[in-house]
């Protein structure tokens, strides 16, 4: 229990992808168990969240549940989580819309249902790691976890025009994808709490330069 309390936003990440991983080797024909396992994964994911939310002390600034270890030491890359309060209402928003969006198509996707409910779930690991992560390159690679499975779910699943819709979300995002590295090149760091307190040399990068703390 206590590895769990230690690693708790590690846990909420990474909860949804475990049940992805399971999704993947289920049969195609066993669309109700694949449907099942996801509202499970879900569930459990949207109560570590909200247990996350009222553990949170809301008195104190800064960040909270914060998660720290080298990954790599050149380029400086650290596996670096924590939340604040807004960053944690976020995760808890899209913990409880992943259980709703799984309802809410539970009989209307028919169409490659596995695919359609392991990219959802992949998903939901992708926000809630951009919302947590406070190193900029851990922040870059949820993105593209993140970016990755909803370019499918529009491009498969979406309206009449979603192959357009799927390309206009993906290159309408280039600037996101280059943000990171250039930030990093600006001013030679990956921490976000750092990079906020520097002024940096390019207004481009400047507008990357979030603060993370209230």
């Amino acid at each position: 229990m206590s590895w769990l309390t230690e690693h708790s936003l590690t846990t909420v990440i990474f909860l949804p992808l475990l049940g992805a991983v399971v999704i993947t080797f289920l049969g195609r024909e066993r669309t109700s168990l694949i449907r099942w396992v996801t509202l499970l994964c879900s569930l459990l994911t949207f109560l570590g969240t909200a247990w996350l939310y009222f553990a949170l002390d809301s008195h104190r600034s800064g960040m909270q549940f914060e998660e720290f270890r080298i990954w790599m030491v050149v380029p400086p890359v650290n596996y670096h989580l924590g939340v604040d309060g807004l960053s944690m209402l976020l995760i808890l928003l899209t913990g409880l819309l992943t259980p709703l969006s799984v309802l809410a198509s539970w009989s209307s996707i028919t169409h490659r249902t596995k695919e359609f409910f392991l990219f959802l779930l992949a998903l939901e690991t992708g926000m809630i790691g951009v919302f947590a992560s406070l190193d900029l390159i851990l922040f870059f690679l949820f993105w593209e976890v993140m970016l990755i499975p909803m370019y499918f779910l529009i491009g498969i699943w979406g309206h009449e025009r979603r192959i357009a819709g799927g390309h206009e979300w993906t290159f309408g995002i280039t600037r996101v994808r280059i943000g990171p590295p250039q930030v990093s090149l600006a001013t030679q760091t990956t921490m976000r709490g750092t990079i906020s307190q520097l002024r940096c040399s390019a207004p481009r990068v400047t507008i990357c330069c979030i603060n993370p703390s209230p």
